[in-house]
């Protein structure tokens, strides 16, 4: 016997045959029907919100799985074709050919942007740079849209002309054909007070089908005059889009010019390292050749007897040795050569030299803090850390003039001459004027209290960010000081070390020869001469790019179209001196 709640099943029929039938249907359910009345209703509103909370589940969990199923059979359609295309279109290199290892791969190829010379100088590669590198010339585009952005603004406040002339053909149903025309034509302008100037001139011409009937027209010419006299008055208020556009551009300039700066100083970096690393490759080439020839004169001395076995096997390591550095040095200058290259804008496949030159020694000083007002004068930054500091403070003014009512000045004047037959005719049949002051009061004003709070909050935010880029500045121009300081003592430390490894290597190859010694210390005399020189050649380099890191710091570094620049000379006295150099 069924129970009377009782819910029947259809024979044969599967609980799990649909998503939401997964878990097994109680028997026995409460009877969606009023509450029997000796049951309390409470009961059966728990048991209807249980049935809805487990319908809600199971209907999101549904839609869950169906979008994951749906964005599988998606990736599955697409990524198919895609693994099957990767598969017949891949292609595998072929074993090494001497004859074709020197050839260009096939869709690489492309004439350089500039004219390349044979024998490359900083001033060549600066040249280039600034014509084909490509954050060079994004950073030049850049720079022309801030002027198109500007150029933009200007026109919303420079006088709107605008004209329409139309001529309709009409026709319908069980009416005379009528033609109408329109010519129309206003200027407007924004005014230094906030103001809105109008006027407008229009012309409308109708003819009808009609014999007899000429073509008749009205003329109507209007003046219209809005002067905000609280809210939005005043040059700052209504030009503040005009003002903000055109010191963006500044800020564009500024930006440009440290960007210049900044490129030079790379070019230069980069330039001066390749140089010195065919010093390096060039030292190591000659401590191979010396190593080898080491080699050769113990392998003779020890056939002859004059020689052990192990100070021949130590000779025979050491060219080893010399000879890995020298394949690791040649590996990592062509590495820079192409770096280089890509880094100016040309194709790998570009052919040219280096000059042979290295970066003359300029001894410059400065007391920190001539050094330090200089930066804080001169860096382009800095000036717009500070003018934008400026904007934030007139962005408050303005929204602080925004919280007043909306009281405004309004005049306008309009004539008409009625219809008339013919075209042009003078406006003056019917004239009209008003003059009077309209006031919006502020009932509601949580955008404007808004945007009172998020300027004031953006002006602290501006001087704090100024405070901390200034302090950052200073810190910069002591760094790049000491820095440079620390490079002229560390060359000088630099040369004297050299001239003690030549008389050490001098006195070696002296004591070799008369047999007071063996090869591992001549090798080893000869060694430290090597790794003297070589750092050597990275001092004056560090000590050239930690000058032009000071000019930068400074703000003293003026970079010419043409990639020259001003250099440092000696100062006199500690002051600043300034000349133009700056080429190798």
């Amino acid at each position: 016997m069924r129970h009377p709640g009782d819910v029947p099943v259809p024979s044969g029929a599967s609980r799990a045959s649909k998503p939401w039938e997964r878990t097994p249907v109680p028997r026995r359910l409460p009877a969606l029907l009023p509450p029997h009345p000796r049951r309390k209703p409470a009961r059966a509103l728990a048991a209807l919100a249980a049935l809805a909370a487990a319908a809600a589940g199971c209907s999101a969990g549904s839609y869950s799985r169906s979008a994951d199923r749906e964005a599988a059979a998606i990736l599955e359609g697409r990524g198919g074709p895609l693994r099957e295309a990767r598969e017949r279109d891949r292609v595998f290199p072929s074993p090494p050919d001497p004859a074709s290892e020197g050839a260009v791969p096939a869709g690489t190829e492309r004439e350089p942007p500039v004219e390349v010379p044979a024998t490359m100088t900083l001033q060549d590669a600066l040249r280039i740079g600034i014509a084909a590198n490509r954050d060079y010339r994004d950073e030049v585009e850049g720079l022309t849209l801030s002027a198109l952005a500007l150029s933009g603004v200007r026109y919303e406040f420079s006088p709107r002309l605008e004209a329409t002339l139309s001529y309709l053909v009409g026709n319908s149903t069980g009416a005379e054909r009528a033609d109408t025309a329109r010519a129309a034509a206003s200027v407007s302008q924004v005014l230094p007070t906030g103001g809105t100037i109008t006027v407008s001139g229009q012309e409308d011409g109708s003819k009808e089908e009609v014999p007899g009937r000429a073509f008749a027209s009205d003329s109507t010419v209007a003046a219209l005059l809005r002067q905000p006299l609280l809210k939005g008055a005043g040059y700052e208020s209504s030009h503040e889009a005009l003002t903000q556009a055109e010191r963006d551009v500044v800020y564009a300039l500024r930006d440009f010019e440290r960007f210049r700066e900044q490129f030079l100083l790379d070019v230069t970096s980069r330039y001066f390292a390749i140089l010195a690393q065919r010093i390096r490759v060039r030292n190591f080439e000659e401590r191979f050749e010396s190593v080898q020839f080491q080699t050769a004169q113990a392998e003779a001395l020890f056939q002859i007897g004059r020689q052990d076995k192990l100070e021949v096997l130590r000779v025979q390591n050491d060219l080893l040795s010399v000879e890995n550095d020298l394949l690791d040095a040649r590996d990592a200058l062509s590495l820079a050569i192409d770096q280089f290259k890509v880094f100016l804008g040309l194709p790998t496949t570009a052919r040219f030299e280096f000059a042979e030159a290295t970066p003359e020694f300029l001894r410059v000083d400065v007391s920190l803090s001539s050094a330090v007002e200089a930066a804080l004068s001169n860096r382009y930054d800095l000036a717009n850390a500070r003018d934008r500091l400026e904007d934030a403070e007139r962005g408050l003014r303005i929204a602080r003039r925004n919280l007043l009512p909306d009281l405004a000045l309004e005049a306008s004047w309009r004539a008409t001459s009625g219809e008339r037959t013919g075209w042009l005719h003078d406006p003056t049949r019917g004239q009209a004027s008003s003059l009077g002051l309209v006031l919006d009061l502020p009932l509601q004003q949580t955008l404007e209290r808004n945007a009172y709070r998020t300027s004031e909050i953006a002006l602290e935010k501006q001087r704090r960010d100024y405070e901390r880029f200034r302090d950052d500045v200073v810190v910069e121009v002591r760094e790049t000081l000491r820095r440079l300081r620390q490079a002229a003592v560390s060359l000088e430390i630099q040369t004297r070390i050299i001239a003690l490894e030549e008389k050490r290597s001098e006195k070696a190859q002296l004591d070799f020869e008369a047999g007071t010694i063996g090869n591992r210390d001549l090798i080893e005399a000869q060694q430290s001469l090597l790794d003297a020189k070589n750092e050597r050649v990275n001092r004056v380099v560090e000590y050239e790019l930690a000058r032009i890191s000071l000019e930068r710091s400074m703000g003293t570094l003026e970079v010419e179209p043409d990639g020259t620049w001003r250099a440092l000379r000696a100062p006199a006295a500690g002051g600043v001196a300034g000349g133009e150099g700056g080429n190798p």
